[in-house]
């Protein structure tokens, strides 16, 4: 969550973001593909408008994002088992 409130980053470019993407030491994030889920499957495709951008990472950010031992394809934000995290279910306010 911090990743997307500090950085201005979409949900699908957060969950698209490689290791590749990512450099840690000019603290920016190469943002090239999104990723978007349909019923249970998850597509990566290009961000919108289809534009390629940078954007800077804040200095508190960098030691979160930092992933050793993985290869330069791997998800940088994933969640259990190295798969994509799924944005939460809206709520609306029901009680349970």
């Amino acid at each position: 969550m911090l990743l997307l409130a500090y950085t201005g980053l979409r949900w699908g470019e957060a969950i698209g973001l490689r290791v590749h993407d990512l450099d840690l030491l000019r603290k920016r994030a190469s943002i090239s593909q999104n990723a978007v889920q349909a019923g249970r499957h998850i597509h990566v495709g290009t961000p919108k408008a289809h534009k390629q951008r940078t954007v800077p990472l804040p200095e508190f950010l960098v030691p979160y994002l930092a992933v050793r031992g993985q290869g330069p394809r791997w998800l940088a934000v994933a969640g259990r088992r190295r798969r994509p995290f799924t944005p939460p279910a809206p709520d609306f306010g029901v009680v349970r």
